[in-house]
């Protein structure tokens, strides 16, 4: 362990998120523990219902907009067909102009927090009135 000691004149660095974290390490145990398989399930249709959601709101809109993803992990495009690759998902947030942010402002304002990227990561305390 002395190569990991930062008083060594040529320590190793070895950070992490976890790194001597003994109480984090537990409660996330605990959190795994408790993830069961209802709760994914859960977690997945409300992630389905949020894609739907989004598409209904751009179709109505008439924006071009499409929702991928899988379970409970989405993300918006803003192309009339879901991107293949990245280069059309770049291309495609490119020509969005201002929208991107636009709504992420709206949500914020509403209350509703979302990665700048546009992905929306549900969560087990989320019911169906936050996806609506």
């Amino acid at each position: 362990m002395a190569n990991f000691d930062p008083a060594h004149p040529q320590a190793v660095t070895h950070s992490g998120t976890f790194n001597a974290a003994n109480l984090v390490m537990a409660a996330g145990l605990c959190a795994l523990n408790a993830l069961d398989r209802p709760a994914i399930d859960r977690i997945n249709n409300l992630g389905e219902r949020l894609k739907v959601g989004f598409q209904d709101a751009f179709q109505k809109a008439g924006i071009r907009g499409q929702v991928t993803g899988i379970g409970s992990l989405n993300q918006v495009h803003w192309c009339v067909d879901p991107p293949q690759n990245a280069r059309d998902a770049g291309r495609a947030l490119t020509g969005a102009g201002k929208l991107p942010v636009l709504l992420r402002l709206e949500l914020i304002n509403c209350g509703i927090y979302s990665a700048k990227r546009g992905m929306f990561v549900i969560s087990t305390p989320m019911s169906e009135e936050e996806i609506d």
